[in-house]
């Protein structure tokens, strides 16, 4: 399955974004919340200002931690239902939830992962991370290596088509070089080698 995003806005910004200063747009989380529109409880780390959180089910029971400030305080005006909690997601004891979602500062995206996985409450069967990288994300030596030796494995991967124009404080910016996708990642090994996390 393929998400194709097209930016119909024509007043696009040209400011280039680090990899970490990125904010999902609204047709994006949309889907990504609908992947995890059967979890009842939901953490969001680096939730930014809500854009993901917002379109989660209100019946969720949403856990959203940001380190920046200024977007901690918009995100809980933003996302009124939801948990906030001002912090470094690192330093945050892990509850158990069904599903973490995700569009993390890529610089970080393997220690994302690392740390989502041990907030997953295994006894759900569909447990899952959901979560928005660079589609060669995983191809780098070093974060193959980093990755396949946690215990999860690729459920499904949502290859976007086309370049996402990313958000910086609401506005969309010039789309980065790079294509994307979405990964969900579930925790333990699958019984299709297919689905594991293998660095060759």
């Amino acid at each position: 399955m393929q998400l194709e995003l097209f930016n119909t806005d024509n007043n696009v910004g040209t400011t280039w974004l680090s990899d970490d200063d990125w904010e999902t747009p609204n047709s994006l989380a949309k889907f990504v919340a609908e992947l995890v529109s059967d979890c009842k409880t939901i953490l969001a780390p680096g939730a930014g200002r809500g854009q993901i959180e917002k379109y989660l089910s209100p019946q969720a029971e949403i856990y959203a931690i940001e380190n920046n400030y200024k977007r901690f305080i918009e995100g809980r005006k933003n996302v009124a239902n939801a948990h906030w909690q001002h912090a470094d997601f690192f330093q945050v004891n892990p509850l158990q939830v069904q599903a973490v979602v995700c569009n993390p500062p890529f610089s970080q995206g393997c220690e994302f992962i690392e740390q989502s996985l041990n907030w997953l409450d295994t006894s759900f069967p569909k447990a899952r991370c959901v979560f928005i990288l660079p589609i060669d994300f995983f191809c780098a030596k070093e974060r193959g290596r980093f990755i396949s030796g946690l215990n999860c494995h690729f459920y499904q991967q949502y290859p976007i088509v086309g370049r996402i124009a990313f958000l910086r404080d609401g506005a969309p910016e010039n789309r980065p070089q790079r294509y994307h996708a979405v990964f969900d990642i579930r925790p333990g090994q699958s019984d299709d080698s297919a689905y594991n996390l293998t660095w060759i």
